[in-house]
């Protein structure tokens, strides 16, 4: 039987620097996100997280998943991201960040710009994504960006072809993240066993 998740997927992004413009991502300040992971992976084994991100500039970042005591990861070094690929939460705090690397110092609606989003496909493979953003501007300065990309590729350790699919919608403030929503579906190409497993995250700033 093939099972190409033995762990919850995590998003990751390539760590960012602050030459996006500010209008859109500032260095991160002393602040908060609650992040939430809804999965349905290989033959509909249902996944879940919660958890609460704190990071103060500095200092090692604090995750604390479902209420438990937290635990801290990379230090934050001081750039518009922390560091990704580390822990999943992070990893997807990230990658809602990655949307804002690459664009234009006048943003516009008719612009789109280009990033990239890695996601991890099987335990222990990743496949970088190409994503195309587009910028809309909101009421009181708000800037909503909105996603899209496809990759394909092979599972290494199985040998199945796979398609996968990603969307994601920001919202930035201030130079801050503000929330975001994620979501990607990867259909595997196994003859009988063709699955599709559809993923989605959530990360919304609390202070």
């Amino acid at each position: 039987m093939i099972a190409p998740f033995a762990m919850m997927i995590a998003l990751a992004a390539p760590t960012q620097t602050c030459s996006t413009p500010p209008a859109l991502l500032a260095p991160l300040s002393a602040s908060s996100y609650a992040t939430d992971f809804n999965g349905v992976l290989w033959n509909g084994e249902k996944a879940q997280y919660r958890a609460v991100i704190s990071i103060a500039p500095g200092t090692p970042v604090s995750v604390a998943y479902d209420g438990k005591s937290a635990k801290t990861v990379a230090p934050y070094p001081g750039g518009c991201a922390i560091p990704s690929g580390n822990d999943q939460a992070v990893s997807t705090l990230d990658a809602a960040l990655a949307l804002a690397s690459g664009a234009p110092k006048a943003p516009s609606h008719d612009a789109p710009w280009h990033t990239t989003v890695s996601v991890q496909v099987s335990q222990d493979q990743s496949i970088d994504v190409p994503v195309t953003v587009t910028y809309s501007p909101q009421a009181g300065g708000a800037a909503l960006l909105q996603g899209t990309g496809h990759a394909s590729g092979v599972l290494t350790a199985f040998g199945t072809p796979f398609e996968l699919e990603y969307q994601a919608a920001a919202v930035f403030a201030g130079g801050h993240l503000i929330k975001a929503r994620s979501a990607a579906q990867e259909k595997v190409e196994a003859g009988p066993q063709s699955q599709t497993m559809k993923l989605a995250w959530d990360v919304q700033r609390r202070n």
